[in-house]
């Protein structure tokens, strides 16, 4: 599992930053930045917030990989369920959720285990 912030930089979130950004920035995986900060608004981030950054030597990756995958216009749960082999609760887990609101441009947490032949 990522480190949840032991050994961080804080960022006091500016006009224009974006997780993204910060990733680049920083040298640090985004999906390292949403695992350090599960409760944060990743689409309504505030000026003047601060989040933590995981420094680069602290990550630790858990067992079950993970990527970070941007919803596209017209996709469904349903389609990315079928695209990545995943289910609902896969989903949740991932994304330490108990609902989750599916709109274009939105980020979510999927596994990255090769599908079950």
């Amino acid at each position: 599992m990522y480190s949840k912030c032991d050994d961080c930089t804080f960022h006091t979130i500016k006009s224009g930053d974006t997780l993204y950004s910060l990733s680049k920035m920083y040298n640090v995986p985004l999906i390292a930045i949403l695992k350090a900060n599960p409760d944060m608004e990743i689409f309504n981030l505030q000026v003047g917030s601060r989040i933590c950054i995981p420094e680069k030597m602290n990550i630790r990756m858990q067992a079950v990989r993970e990527f970070a995958y941007v919803i596209k216009p017209g996709e469904s749960l349903t389609d990315i369920m079928e695209k990545f082999n995943v289910d609902w609760d896969d989903i949740i887990k991932h994304n330490k959720m108990k609902d989750l609101l599916l709109k274009p441009g939105i980020t979510i947490v999927l596994p990255l285990d090769p599908p079950e032949e």
